[in-house]
């Protein structure tokens, strides 16, 4: 799942590159209305984007604080919300892509069933950083100016408030389990926090790793935690110990995002490009064989930025963007 301060999702565009261009085929794209572009103007903070798991679709925040929602590979425009009295800062997809959590300026969520467009449940809070939903919809944790927060979602009801030893509260990113047991979270001390998804008890810590992680994900057996940043590597770490059990071959650039696949064989990494670590540059994708701890396929592409992507029948769908176009691009 990709977390990135302005920019989080999932889609890809344009011309195919010149490496592994077996394995990529471009399946749709989205022309924006005129004037509306997929980079956010100066000093903007609340460009968002985000793809549901099972990549059947896309939600954006874009320059004209509109959310929309579309349908993947197609691109149709199913919904679309004007935001502009409230801006969205955050949104998030459930797994399945029957809920959407936007996150507004003036620190409310609204967390809409998307088959009827219609407003489930409702939260105020501080200024949200991060967003995320477990698998069974049923929980929603955030990440605040001051703490961490457990919500279950149909009640309503806040089950738990998370502080770590720093108060440190701006590089987090929050994965939940695929089994809805924990819940994980990248923090500003390096360390990696595995709690229990209702309580907030703390489970284990991963304190190996030398610098602050920027994307993690669990595997779809929930025994592996993924996680990667500056480093230029991807380590998998151990959720019930917390310690390091492996890490994959470095890169040349910031992984900036990760998704693991549901049949447990692969993995994509989003990452910058060389030397680079601006959201503009994040073009680069990679899909990692685990078996093998090999690359399969590349997609590069500079001056497209990605957004995200997720696992659908067989193939990783990218979501990218430049200008005033999306194009959904598979990689496999």
């Amino acid at each position: 799942m990709i977390c990135r301060g302005a920019v989080v999702a999932i889609l890809f565009f344009v011309s195919l590159p010149a490496l592994f261009p077996q394995t990529l085929r471009e399946e749709g794209s989205v022309t924006l209305p005129d004037g509306v572009s997929v980079a956010a103007p100066p000093g903007r903070v609340n460009f968002s984007a985000v793809v549901s798991r099972n990549a059947g679709f896309l939600a954006a925040s874009l320059s004209d604080n509109v959310v929309r929602l579309w349908a993947l590979p197609s691109g149709q425009l199913l919904h679309d919300l004007d935001a502009k009295a409230d801006p969205a800062t955050k949104l998030r997809l459930s797994d399945d892509g029957r809920l959407l959590a936007i996150a507004s300026k003036s620190g409310t969520i609204k967390v809409w069933d998307i088959a009827s467009w219609e407003v489930r449940y409702e939260f105020a809070v501080s200024s949200t950083r991060v967003l995320a939903i477990s698998p069974d919809n049923r929980l929603l944790a955030i990440v605040t100016d001051h703490d961490k927060q457990i919500w279950e979602l149909p009640t309503q009801k806040r089950l738990a408030v998370l502080h770590t030893p720093f108060d440190c509260y701006c590089l987090m990113y929050l994965a939940f389990s695929l089994d809805d047991t924990m819940l994980a979270s990248t923090d500003g001390d390096t360390s990696i926090r595995i709690y229990d998804a209702r309580t907030g008890t703390l489970r284990s810590t991963a304190s190996d790793l030398l610098m602050e992680s920027l994307a993690l994900d669990f595997s779809s057996d929930s025994k592996s935690l993924f996680v990667g940043g500056p480093d230029q590597s991807i380590s998998v770490i151990d959720p019930l110990s917390g310690k390091l059990r492996d890490t994959l071959p470095k890169q040349s650039g910031t992984v900036r995002g990760l998704v693991a696949s549901g049949d447990g064989k692969q993995i994509a990494a989003i990452y910058n490009l060389p030397k680079r670590f601006d959201d503009a540059s994040i073009s680069v994708v990679l899909l990692w064989d685990l078996r093998t701890r090999s690359v399969l396929a590349r997609f590069e592409q500079p001056g497209i930025s990605v957004l995200g992507g997720a696992f659908a029948r067989g193939r990783f769908l990218l979501v990218g963007g430049a200008g005033d176009k999306l194009s959904i691009w598979s990689l496999q």
